[in-house]
């Protein structure tokens, strides 16, 4: 065989060896890269695609349609395609996934404030529901990835609202200290319980139930014989009037089983009940404002002992004869103001015990304990 005929044959041997050489391959001269060659025939475990692409043959693509891309993408149709693509859905957005050669429907990943993806699409967060035919709704738990049981949608009359699905009322009745109270619906919970009414032997006052003085009135607490300094004693007695004022009279006797009277003091106050004592069960506070003090002699003894000393810068004492004292005179040795604690059970009168800790004469500093000394208890007088 000539020489340039051996030449021409062994180069077409060549041509038609290489191929089956490097089945999966082909020589891009354009770009002088091996590139993925789409070839139904070439075994597949020769392809030579890289992670995240396919054979293009898989696609239908031709051998001269070849071309690299990058990761995530496959060529076809003269173009470079991502296998997923960002996408739009109702309510949200997602991303639409390349197969047979075309992207399929949208599928949810994130929505919209008030949807949650469910089933690769959007959906409400509310879904409507019936109960007896009643219409309700039902919330989707996220933690739980499910909707929470039908709650029926109630209506409810004026001075009602919905609690623990049912309608209940705005006004809640409640106890209070002696007597029943009443709450009131704020729009987010009940307000603190305020007494309506109260039981017997008790009064409302300032949404409080009070000891009720009116069965008392113009009556008379009398305290026992009370021995006092040098021998002496007294006996003190109170009453409430119906006009709000309280009178106090003490009487001294200048022997120690007050049988010689010598003298008598007496203290007109006006009171106002405030409220019940947050420190002695069944007691109230009681504010005195003193409105005038007198003083009586009632021995020659004591007339004697109250001109020469000009007892509070008075003159001319005459026996069983009523002077007044000025209210700002502090000869008498009392506040014109009084804050105290006063209870009254059983028919007997106790009052706060007065110390230098807790002298009354502001309400910070009204007594806290009742002062259980016999002596000092008042007795209803029959």
């Amino acid at each position: 065989m000539p020489r340039d005929r051996v030449t021409t044959f062994k180069r077409l041997l060549f041509l038609l060896v290489i191929p089956y050489q490097n089945c999966g391959r082909k020589l891009d001269s354009r770009r002088n890269e091996i590139v993925a060659l789409a070839s139904v025939d070439c075994a597949s475990d020769h392809m030579d695609c890289r992670s995240g692409e396919k054979a293009l043959g898989e696609l239908g693509a031709t051998p001269d349609q070849h071309q690299q891309c990058p990761t995530g993408q496959i060529f076809y149709a003269e173009l470079c395609r991502d296998l997923q693509r960002p996408c739009r859905t109702p309510y949200g957005h997602g991303f639409q996934h390349l197969s047979n050669n075309r992207y399929g429907t949208c599928e949810a990943t994130e929505c919209e404030l008030g949807f949650h993806v469910e089933n690769s699409l959007c959906m409400g967060n509310l879904r409507d529901c019936e109960v007896d035919g009643k219409p309700g709704h039902m919330q989707w738990q996220e933690a739980s990835q499910t909707y929470s049981t039908c709650e029926v949608e109630l209506t409810c009359k004026v001075g009602e609202h919905i609690e623990d699905q049912a309608c209940v009322s705005n006004e809640k009745a409640c106890p209070v200290e002696f007597g029943i109270g009443q709450m009131h619906w704020t729009g987010t919970a009940y307000s603190s319980c305020v007494a309506m009414s109260c039981q017997m032997g008790f009064r409302l006052l300032n949404q409080v139930c009070l000891t009720d003085l009116r069965p008392y009135y113009l009556k008379i607490f009398q305290t026992p014989c009370q021995r006092v300094a040098s021998g002496a004693s007294r006996i003190t007695t109170m009453s409430y009037g119906d006009d709000s004022q309280h009178t106090l009279q003490i009487r001294g006797f200048s022997d120690s089983e007050c049988k010689r009277p010598e003298y008598t003091l007496g203290y007109i106050h006006d009171y106002t009940l405030s409220a019940m004592s947050s420190h002695v069960v069944g007691a109230y506070e009681v504010d005195f404002l003193l409105a005038k003090s007198e003083v009586t002699p009632t021995s020659a003894e004591g007339v004697k002992i109250l001109n020469s000393s000009k007892f509070c810068n008075v003159k001319n004492w005459q026996l069983n004869v009523k002077r007044l004292i000025a209210k700002t005179n502090p000869c008498l040795g009392v506040s014109a103001n009084l804050y105290q604690i006063e209870k009254i059970s059983t028919g007997r009168l106790s009052a706060g015990l007065l110390d230098a800790s807790r002298d009354g004469s502001n309400p910070t500093l009204r007594p806290r304990i009742l002062n259980l000394n016999p002596k000092s208890i008042g007795i209803l007088v029959p």
